[in-house]
């Protein structure tokens, strides 16, 4: 090993020797500020698999497809909602492509500029003062997202001062405030856990890794205007938040997985949905 990677080795752990038995005033939702500036990276994966099962209730494939949107843009600021969420940002392209079943295609060409425009409803993408088209919508929406803002922490912020290997439960009712109208009034059996995992130093800031994971049964309200006969849902999520509370998040990675069943015996359907985000934020 030479003498850098050594130096380098030796600060990590001093760092995370720092935070050991320590106590620390851990808050999730953290506020984004008008003209805030990042670079955005990473990847967000959708997966669906529809099955039909015959007279034998064996199940067969009828469709199965696969999208990865990767981009890298620098994003700035330009408002926020009163709890700190980005309303409005621009968005310069780096590079953004998308693969569906193995076919890899370009989204926009480097440089191209836009401007996204989040609400609780909607999300808008304009270039030129102009809405992009559906399909470039849909494949850019998974990746360019409202950031910030104080919901994850009415879901994950824990009521006490938290050290590394604690855990806590999950707000389910501000878990459940995530689900459509429908969704709210039938789930049943939801329940979530929070970890504090470990400290990271390996980014330009020691940042705290934890990871939630949640589950509700029947939170799927209508998936293409169909209401399932039952479903499961089961959601992670890894963030990875500076210690020094003036600064958001660094990293996001989460996993969201939906069975859903429609029917029973012959003709019956199960849906299987998989999204899987991985995005980082370089300040």
């Amino acid at each position: 090993m030479r003498f850098g990677a050594v130096v380098v080795t030796v600060c990590c752990l001093a760092v995370v020797g720092a935070y050991s038995g320590e106590l620390i005033d851990l808050t999730m939702g953290r506020s984004i500020k008008a003209f805030d500036q990042y670079e955005l990276r990473g990847a967000s994966t959708r997966i669906s698999r529809v099955q039909v099962a015959d007279k034998n209730d064996s199940l067969s494939v009828i469709q199965a497809d696969t999208i990865i949107v990767r981009i890298s843009a620098l994003c700035r600021v330009q408002g926020v909602t009163t709890d700190g969420q980005e309303a409005v940002k621009s968005v310069k392209i780096r590079y953004a492509f998308v693969e569906h079943n193995s076919q890899t295609s370009e989204i926009l060409p480097p440089g191209t500029e836009l401007i996204a425009t989040f609400s609780d409803t909607s999300t808008v993408i304009l270039k030129d003062s102009i809405p992009l088209p559906a399909n470039v919508m849909a494949n850019l929406v998974p990746v360019i997202r409202s950031e910030g803002g104080k919901r994850t922490g009415e879901i994950l912020d824990p009521k006490r001062k938290v050290g590394i290997g604690d855990t806590w439960s999950i707000n389910v009712k501000a878990f459940k405030n995530t689900f459509d109208e429908v969704g709210k009034k039938h789930a049943k059996s939801v329940k979530g856990k929070v970890n504090f995992i470990r400290i990271d130093s390996s980014s330009y800031m020691p940042a705290a890794v934890v990871e939630m994971k949640a589950s509700a049964d029947n939170a799927v309200g209508e998936m293409g205007g169909l209401k399932p006969t039952s479903s499961k849902l089961h959601a992670e999520i890894n963030l990875y938040l500076p210690v020094d509370q003036r600064y958001p998040a660094i990293r996001t990675a989460s996993l969201t997985k939906v069975i859903a069943h429609f029917g029973k015996g012959k003709d019956s359907a199960v849906v299987e949905f998989t999204v899987t985000d991985d995005l980082y934020f370089e300040r």
